[in-house]
């Protein structure tokens, strides 16, 4: 059988309002894309988005964003940047993309590829997939934080809409006596 991988993909990326950045990640991944890069700066109002797609499909699902957009931010319509890259570069330059984040002094969450820091205390090893559970989202980092900040060993934990199951990841790591976690999302 013939291998069918796409010979090139659309790297696409678009500025929204930061505050309008969890339902055009949550659009994208419902219709476009199965993951995809949040690019956040302390104290900016916008929130980049990249993600990934076949060539082919690039047309429809620029369209179908544009849509959404449209309807979201009626009268200004962000840009949607895109750009072509080789099948054989797409892997390695999205993993690039993704760096190890410093939650916390010694909170460390990290793709699989990359190394911890010597010293980390909480090393979190998550497979970048999906729009939240990678730390890479505000909501995780407030999280997490607050987690290191007040939890206890020997508490119980419940994370509801766990995801990648980060959040559960730090509180076993910090001694919980019973973790719950729970996903609609197979």
């Amino acid at each position: 059988m013939k291998d069918t991988k796409p010979e090139r993909f659309i790297e696409a990326r678009v500025l929204v309002p930061r505050e309008l950045s969890d339902a055009v990640c949550n659009f994208i991944v419902d219709n476009i894309a199965s993951g995809l890069v949040l690019e956040e700066e302390e104290g900016s109002p916008n929130t980049g988005i990249m993600f990934y797609l076949p060539e082919e499909a690039g047309k429809a699902n620029h369209r179908a964003l544009e849509t959404y957009l449209g309807d979201l931010l009626p009268g200004r319509v962000p840009d949607i940047r895109e750009k072509l890259i080789e099948n054989a570069a797409w892997e390695e330059q999205y993993k690039a993309s993704i760096k190890p984040m410093r939650i916390a002094e010694d909170i460390i969450v990290r793709p699989p590829w990359e190394s911890a820091p010597t010293g980390t205390r909480f090393d979190i090893v998550v497979e970048p997939k999906m729009a939240f559970g990678t730390g890479s989202h505000e909501t995780t980092r407030s999280c997490l934080s607050v987690i290191h900040d007040h939890f206890q060993p020997h508490m119980r934990f419940l994370d509801l809409g766990t995801g990648s199951g980060i959040l559960s990841i730090l509180a076993d790591k910090m001694g919980a006596s019973y973790i719950k976690a729970i996903d609609y999302d197979s």
